[in-house]
């Protein structure tokens, strides 16, 4: 009876031997599982920077050939607005003349008064308004972000609100009444002086803020 129960417990640590569980290769395998996807996850943060720094780049590179036009358009506006605001001081010279050359007709003579067209293209911020909208800017460094910032709001805050009180101003029905002339001339005089200095600080800021963006682009 002894011997069988000996006998009987032998082979149940057999069985339970050769039942065991394998520890070290599912460990190895446990392991695998967590490098694979840690790899996995390596890799696709790895293309996600990748993607960004090439949306990043593209972006600088409108940004930069927008402002590059918008430097040509400022530029063209500088000596045309220069030009204007000689010949409104000939006008502002000499009142009795310039009115009756000013009121040939029945409402005052644009093409007399400025001798041009205001302006004939204008200054865009779609690449810039992209960046923002898309989120590329936060990939940008936080001094050039400024920089951009300041000079859109140059833009249109500055060179182009003047530009849209000096239309408002010719519809104004007091601005076509002989009588009114001095005043409209004074006010135009001031709006100019604004207007060349607000172009003046685009044009030198271009050229900083291209420099900077041409860096960050490469």
């Amino acid at each position: 009876m002894a011997i069988s129960w000996r006998w009987d417990r032998r082979c149940y640590i057999a069985a339970v031997q050769r039942r065991s569980i394998p520890w070290t290769r599912l460990s190895a395998e446990a392991f695998l599982i967590v490098l694979s996807v840690l790899l996995a996850l390596f890799l696709d943060e790895s293309r996600a920077r990748r993607a960004d720094a090439r949306a990043t780049r593209a972006q600088l590179e409108a940004i930069g050939s927008e402002l590059r036009s918008n430097l040509e358009v400022v530029q063209d506006w500088s000596e045309r607005h220069g030009r204007m605001a000689q010949r409104l001081e000939g006008h502002w010279s000499d009142l009795d003349e310039a009115r009756t050359r000013l009121f040939d007709g029945v409402e005052l003579d644009l093409q007399e008064l400025f001798g041009e067209s205001l302006l004939d293209n204008n200054v865009r911020s779609t690449a810039w308004q992209t960046a923002r909208t898309t989120g590329v800017v936060r990939h940008f460094d936080p001094s050039l972000t400024a920089q951009l910032t300041s000079i859109y709001d140059l833009q249109s805050d500055g060179a182009l609100r003047t530009l849209s009180r000096i239309t408002d101003l010719l519809f104004e029905r007091a601005t076509h009444r002989p009588e009114q002339l001095a005043e409209t001339l004074a006010v135009m005089r001031m709006l100019f002086g604004e207007l060349r200095g607000q172009e003046a600080l685009l044009l030198g800021s271009y050229e900083a803020v291209l420099a900077e963006v041409d860096a960050a682009a490469r």
